[in-house]
Order: structure tokens, then C-alpha cells, then sequence
């Protein structure tokens, strides 16, 4: 059952390297989560050629901040605190107790509500709750209608998004009499209670845990059984139906599993995460244009891989956080047009990162970091102010 092998493949996805369990279909529904922008009216695009960019310090143990930049969500043990950054005297410290482990955080676009989801791969449980930023109230969010009583325990919510404007959007496995369904749900901040949207998979094809989303579209990693082919789900939010998108290039193998962590606001393309498990192969970072299902690597950046991409609010532009594929410390921020032109390095961070997290782009041009269920933000990483 598709269930059980997902579950197994969680448990030796925490041994091994963050960036195979997230492109490698790891069943925890892991993987950068990205958190949608905040395409504030004010937002001016700035030629990549004179942008430059500003390490703001990090909050101590942030794994993630608000779009507006003034509230981080701190992990503790089992417990989750939400801080005011701009308070450097401890006070404006929240700290709900959730009694679980905490595997996402994404903020609402008006940084008044933090959703957090479970580290399914903990427990094997998948939680999911809304906290008030204000005062720290938690409410958890209830299963879909219709799950019966005794399958409960056994819906899993596996990773969420927040797209500006909208509700956040979540991937839920719900068990059936045989096996199991990937569904997508919107959730009703008010009642803390998830319309299902549709089925996102089933049957011999599973959503990988990665998704983003933008406008009218969420795309999602996929894997289908004993067949190489790599290739993305795009559900439409307008007409509530699901299709495939096949990759094609030179950087997509017959092995090759592929990660989207950022869709640009017109829906058109998504960056990519590509590694090849069984060659123990890396891919630089991608873009695909989904229309066609055409993949090509970002210009500038041989040996490089992607840990964290966000494209700017008007989708011009992708800023994106790469590593040296050797494993040598340094964490560079590069930008690049969308459609064509080389990526620049704006500023490099002297610092290690074990695997991929995600990122979003503000209206106020700040690259805000956030962890993922399977990837945590690098110690000493914060927010990046660009200007012109």
C-alpha cells in the first residue's frame, strides 16, 4: 500500500542527506516549503545589474519571518515562540506550547496569523495549527469533512503555503479503504476548518511533499511508480483540475527527481531542485517553463546547487540562495531575470548549509529565509535587504 512505503521512506530520509529526501520523493511530504510574496503596491523592480544587497542580522533561532519582516518564529524543543525582531530587550516573546514537533512555519502575507504543521517524520502524525501572532492563541486545524472517525489519526497534513491575497492552501493525505490520496485544502482562518479543494494524486502517482504556488495555480513534486519519468502536478485553483507536466532537457536524467521551490506570479515558471539519486548527481539551479515542461539550468552558475529560491513579486526577477556542490562552506545570494540573462552574485555568507529551506521575496525587497519540514535555516542566516 502506497501508505506504508511512504512512511519507510521517511524513517530513512532523516538519516541521510536533507537535499535526496527532499528530491527523492521522501514520503514525509518534506521539502522547501516556499512561502508566497507579498507583492505590496510599492514594489519597484530594480535592474539586476545595479542591485545590491544587505545581510540583515538573524534572529537567534529563526526558523522563519514574518513578509513584513517584524516578527521571526523561534524553535525550542517542543515549543515555538514568536518574537517581535525589532525588540532587542526579550520583551514581545510568545511562546505557545504545542507539545510537537514543529516541521514548517509560514506567516500570513499580514504577519497576523503563523501556521505551523508537524514533523511528520517525527512521529508519524501530521498536525496542523493557526497561531495569533498577537497574543499567541492556537486553534488546530480540524480534518476534512468526511474522513471517518477512524481514520482520523491517520490524515496527515504534510506541508502548507500561503499565497498573497488568498487563504493558506495545505496537502493532505487522506487514507482511504485501500490506500491512500493526496488532496489539497484551503483552509478558513476564521474556523480553522480545511475545504477540500480535490484530489492532487492517487493511485501509482504520489505528490513528493513539494509545493508553491501563485495566482490561480499550485504545483506540486510528483513521483509515479516504476516509471523514471520526472515530472510536476499543476492544480488550477479556478477549475479544480490537476495536470501533468513532463520535464524535458539535459538536465533531467531517467533517475532524476526534481523539487519546485518558487513559481513566479504569472504562474509560467517554476524554479527546480534536481538531483539524480541513483548517479548521486546534483543538477545547478533550474527553471521550467510550464507550458512546455522545457528545464534549463540559470546561466552563471556552474557549480552550484540550489538550497532556496523566490521570485520577485512581479516575477521578473528569481533571487535564489546556491551552495558549492563540492560541500565547501559559503551560502552566495545570486538574482537573474526570469525569462533570459545571467545570474550575479550579490553577497556571499561564510556559512555551512546541510540542506535546503525556503524563501519569499517582499514587496519591500527583503529575502525573507523560513525552514521546511526536512530543512532548517542555516545558523547566522537572515534576512537580505536588496536596493538599486
Amino acid at each position: 500500500m502506497r501508505g506504508a512505503g511512504r512512511r519507510s521512506r521517511v524513517v530513512a530520509a532523516m538519516g541521510g542527506a536533507v537535499v535526496a529526501c527532499a528530491v527523492a520523493a521522501c514520503s514525509s511530504g518534506a521539502g522547501p516549503v516556499q512561502q508566497p510574496t507579498n507583492a505590496a503596491a510599492s514594489y519597484t523592480t530594480v535592474p539586476v545589474r545595479a542591485m545590491k544587497a544587505r545581510a540583515v542580522k538573524a534572529v537567534d533561532g529563526a526558523i522563519a519571518y514574518s513578509p513584513d519582516g517584524k516578527k521571526a518564529a523561534v524553535q525550542g524543543g517542543s515549543s515555538i515562540c514568536i518574537v517581535t525582531v525589532a525588540a532587542s530587550d526579550g520583551t514581545g516573546r510568545i511562546c505557545p506550547k504545542l507539545k510537537a514537533p514543529v516541521g514548517a512555519v509560514v506567516f500570513s502575507p499580514d504577519g497576523a496569523t503563523a501556521v505551523v504543521v508537524e514533523d511528520v517524520a517525527r512521529d508519524f502524525t501530521g498536525r496542523m495549527w493557526l497561531i495569533a501572532t498577537e497574543d499567541g492563541s492556537v486553534r488546530q486545524v480540524s480534518v476534512p469533512a468526511g474522513v471517518s472517525a477512524e481514520r482520523k489519526k491517520a490524515t496527515i497534513y504534510r506541508t502548507v503555503v500561503w499565497p498573497a491575497g488568498g487563504a493558506p492552501l495545505a496537502l493532505v493525505d487522506v487514507p482511504g479503504t485501500s490506500a491512500i490520496s493526496d488532496h489539497l485544502v484551503r483552509i478558513d482562518v476564521g474556523s480553522a476548518k480545511p475545504e477540500d479543494l480535490g484530489v492532487v494524486a492517487e493511485g501509482d502517482i504520489a505528490a513528493d511533499g513539494t509545493m508553491v504556488a501563485a495566482g490561480h495555480k499550485v504545483v506540486f513534486g510528483a513521483y509515479r511508480a516504476h516509471e523514471p519519468k520526472s515530472r510536476l502536478l499543476v492544480f488550477d485553483l479556478d477549475t479544480k483540475k490537476v495536470s501533468q507536466v513532463e520535464l524535458t532537457g539535459a538536465l533531467v536524467g531517467t533517475s532524476s527527481r526534481a523539487a519546485p521551490v518558487a513559481l513566479s506570479a504569472d504562474g509560467r515558471h517554476a524554479a527546480l531542485i534536481i538531483d539524480d539519486p541513483v548517479k548521486f548527481t546534483v543538477a545547478p539551479p533550474a527553471q521550467v517553463d510550464l507550458g512546455s515542461g522545457a528545464v534549463t539550468a540559470v546561466t552563471g552558475t556552474p557549480g552550484l546547487r540550489l538550497a532556496a529560491a523566490a521570485y520577485s513579486p512581479d516575477g521578473s526577477q528569481l533571487a535564489f540562495f546556491a551552495t558549492p556542490k563540492s560541500g565547501a562552506a559559503g551560502l552566495s545570494v545570486l538574482v537573474a531575470p526570469t525569462a533570459k540573462g545571467t545570474a550575479r552574485t550579490l553577497l556571499t555568507e561564510h556559512v555551512r548549509s546541510s540542506g535546503d529551506f525556503g524563501l519569499q521575496w517582499s514587496g519591500d525587497n527583503e529575502l525573507l529565509p523560513h525552514s521546511a519540514p526536512v530543512g532548517r535555516v542555516p545558523d547566522g542566516v537572515g534576512p537580505v535587504a536588496l536596493s538599486g
